[in-house]
């Protein structure tokens, strides 16, 4: 379920309906890096540099991860484009599953934090409700909701690709070429990030390499099975890269190997924790829009009654955690499903 509302799915030879555990596995994996990722949002608990070098590790790759996941699916579930009509369909259903839920979820967090300051500690506020709204739109990764960038990114290459798609023909590899372009501006260049295009330049390349994957999906998984530890391995050693490439293009080179070292690793030797990351991936939409307030909310609470410092965080770290993955699913599963307007929004 990578592109996150949508289950993965392709189409077998038969021409029936197949579900492709291994993307449902992995995806499962990296909604567990994103909540791990945001169980410090901001300045880190002394004495925990432990957790400092955990987190730049996992934001080496797990959004190039996320983003591939998202365009393999975009690529078994698209049509291309023969008409006007056709393109209005597309965007108006996938804007009908990505707009509400990211509304909801954008406006109760910057209401939220406006509401709570002061009373609880809060990361990232601004004291006026307004600006915080507009920042939202127009400079998503910037704004107090920053942790629904991916979001506003997703409808962005929703909306983009099936155009480019039609402008290329059937040249996949010369918009490959583009989205690689894209993504050297990005390293090189100021890209502005008004409307995250600075985003959109970074992890296009992911999600038409992740779109064209699809194509040569069972071939692919084939030799993972054969070579798989020959792409871990390289995945371990392109860490190297951060102490000699300057920042960012390390992420670039590791994002790239993080692809088939962890579609090996865990989609295709899961086992039984494979399970429960396919459970998870399940509720990876309402986990994703739903994490950062739940841990926020959670992390307050526990600091009115004690710091969390030094030996403290080890604490904080597993409830924060479980809370961040597991409160949006019991909120989903015993609030959210039994109303048809919540559950048409966040299913």
């Amino acid at each position: 379920m990578p592109s996150i509302p949508e289950r993965s799915f392709s189409m077998s030879p038969e021409g029936k309906s197949r579900r492709l555990i291994e993307v449902d596995r992995c995806t499962g994996f990296a909604i567990c890096l994103v909540v791990i990722g945001h169980v410090v949002a901001r300045e880190p608990p002394a004495g925990n540099d432990w957790y400092v070098e955990l987190k730049f590790l996992i934001y080496q790759f797990h959004m190039p991860l996320f983003m591939f996941l998202s365009g393999l699916v975009f690529g078994h579930t698209h049509q291309r484009i023969s008409s006007l009509s056709d393109y209005a369909l597309w965007v108006s259903t996938r804007a009908r599953r990505l707009v509400p839920g990211f509304l909801l979820v954008a406006v109760l967090i910057a209401v939220g934090k406006a509401s709570l300051d002061g009373w609880l500690h809060v990361d990232n506020v601004d004291s006026e409700l307004g600006f915080s709204l507009l920042q939202i739109f127009f400079h998503p990764t910037e704004s107090v909701a920053a942790s629904l960038w991916y979001i506003y990114v997703l409808l962005e290459f929703y909306l983009l690709f099936p155009i480019l798609m039609v402008a290329f023909g059937r040249w996949d590899w010369g918009l490959l070429v583009l989205t690689i372009a894209m993504h050297f501006a990005y390293l090189w260049l100021q890209v502005p990030r008004v409307l995250a295009l600075h985003a959109v330049c970074e992890y296009a390349v992911y999600f038409w390499i992740g779109g064209m994957a699809c194509r040569y999906y069972d071939g692919a998984l084939a030799l993972l099975r054969r070579r798989g530890w020959i792409f871990l391995i390289l995945f371990i050693v392109s860490f190297s890269t951060s102490l000699i490439l300057p920042w960012p293009f390390p992420k670039s080179v590791i994002g790239l190997a993080s692809i088939p070292a962890v579609m090996f690793l865990v989609g295709l030797r899961g086992g039984a924790i494979g399970a429960g990351f396919v459970f998870i991936s399940g509720y990876v939409f309402v986990i994703y829009l739903f994490n950062t307030m739940v841990i926020g909310f959670t992390k307050g609470l526990l600091l009115t009654q004690f710091s969390w410092d030094g030996t403290n965080f080890y604490s904080y770290a597993v409830v924060l955690t479980i809370a961040g993955l597991f409160v949006p699913i019991l909120a989903y599963q015993q609030v959210f499903s039994r109303n048809k307007v919540l559950k048409a929004i966040l299913n």
